[in-house]
């Protein structure tokens, strides 16, 4: 039972992307890079949307490092002495979506930098 609480905590990473590396940059881009609400900016605003992006996920990472010390006692505490303490474990589900979905985004805002040529600061 303890395993398979520890076994909520891990985070899966999300799909990797195909491996398009064998073509120019301007050609890697995926289905639907294109429709996205990022393919609308400009090199400076999409350099601006990735450090938008990136202090997003930065915030939510702390909230799960935040809550690591009460899943970490209550897994401990719940496999020794009171499995229902199971019950007490945050698994921020929704935080790890997020996070997925922040990742991805980073992903096609890469691809469609790479696409234009955009330099470092924008």
């Amino acid at each position: 039972m303890l395993a398979l609480a520890l076994g909520a905590c891990a985070r899966s990473s999300p799909e990797l992307p195909p491996n398009l590396s064998d073509r120019p940059p301007e050609q890697r881009l995926l289905p639907g890079d294109s429709a996205s609400a990022e393919a609308k900016l400009d090199c400076p605003g999409l350099l601006q949307e990735r450090e938008r992006n990136r202090t997003t996920a930065d915030e939510l990472e702390k909230k799960i490092a935040a809550n690591r010390g009460q899943n970490q006692a209550a897994g401990y505490f719940a496999g020794i002495l009171f499995p229902p303490l199971l019950l007490a474990m945050k698994p921020d589900t929704d935080i790890k979506t997020t996070l997925d979905e922040l990742q991805s985004q980073r992903d096609r805002i890469d691809r469609l930098q790479q696409a234009r040529k955009c330099t470092a600061d924008g």
